[in-house]
C-alpha cells in the first residue's frame, strides 16, 4: 500500500500530466484529465521516475497499453 507522501506525489504527477499532456483526435485535443488516464499513467510512470528507470521506449510502452483498445486505427501521439 502506498504511503500518504507516495500518494501526493502521485496526485501531483497525475494533475500534471492530466493538464498539459493531450491526445489530438481528429483534430481536437482530448487532454489526459478529461479522458481519466492521468492518474493510470501517474501510477505507472512515478515507480520508473522515482528509481530513474523512466526512458522513452518504456514511455511508449506504457502509454499504449493504457486506457485500453481505442480502435483499430488509433494511435497515441502523446507516445
Amino acid at each position: 500500500m502506498a504511503s500518504a507522501a507516495t500518494t501526493r506525489e502521485i496526485e501531483t504527477l497525475a494533475a500534471e500530466i492530466g493538464d498539459k499532456v493531450y491526445m489530438d483526435i481528429a483534430k481536437w485535443h482530448l487532454y489526459l484529465q478529461d479522458a481519466k488516464l492521468h492518474v493510470p499513467l501517474a501510477e505507472r510512470f512515478y515507480p520508473m521516475l522515482e528509481s530513474g528507470e523512466l526512458s522513452r521506449s518504456r514511455q511508449r510502452r506504457v502509454t499504449r497499453n493504457v486506457g485500453g483498445d481505442r480502435g483499430r486505427k488509433a494511435r497515441h501521439p502523446f507516445s
